[in-house]
């Protein structure tokens, strides 16, 4: 047992079945934070699967919400996967490696990129900066700070990983999704 792959998610069970597939076989095991305002059929679902979940109440607060299952990882390693994202399978088969990689190497949190797509067949890409970098695969002491747009911190040493990450935010949201996302991440900003 190496890694845990830990999943936040609210109402949104169509994009979290196609990300917990796309990890089932290439991590020790999945952990996946139900919003409790979720009411989709996602808790009812993740019932009939066998997949760790928990429900969390949103406190405003995107660090606290994922400190939250990272207490609960019993592997050295965590990475945390959003559910509108899914890891390609040549991807997938190198997450182990890379954890070990990063013990041989005394790293202690991976960067991957992330690809963000307007269609799920891959060929309308969003013109977002590339490679759109973040902290995903880190040790289990690692921890985030920051209401919104949170920072891994507890790491010394950082690596820069190829394993990438599709994101496909794009088509699961309508223009009014795309509004009140904004706005909660703009008044989640000013109270920083």
């Amino acid at each position: 047992m190496i890694v845990t792959a830990c999943v936040l998610t609210c109402n949104e069970l169509v994009p979290l079945q196609r990300c917990l597939a796309s990890l089932t076989g290439h991590v020790c095991d999945i952990i996946v934070g139900v919003d409790d305002k979720t009411n989709d059929g996602t808790l009812e679902w993740l019932k009939t699967t066998g997949y760790t979940h928990y429900t969390f109440h949103f406190n405003n607060h995107f660090a606290e919400a994922r400190n939250c299952y990272i207490e609960k990882v019993k592997t050295p390693w965590f990475m945390t996967v959003d559910s509108d994202e899914t890891i390609l399978l040549e991807d997938a088969k190198r997450i182990r490696e890379e954890c070990l990689r990063g013990d041989r190497e005394g790293i202690d949190a991976w960067t991957c990129p992330r690809r963000h797509w307007y269609d799920l067949e891959m060929t309308r890409e969003w013109t977002h900066p590339y490679p759109d970098r973040h902290f995903r695969i880190m040790r289990n002491y690692c921890r985030y700070a920051g209401r919104v747009h949170e920072q891994y911190i507890n790491w010394t040493k950082r690596g820069d990983s190829d394993i990438h990450y599709q994101h496909f935010n794009m088509f699961y949201r309508s223009d009014a999704d795309w509004a009140a996302k904004n706005k909660m991440y703009r008044e989640l900003e000013a109270m920083q």
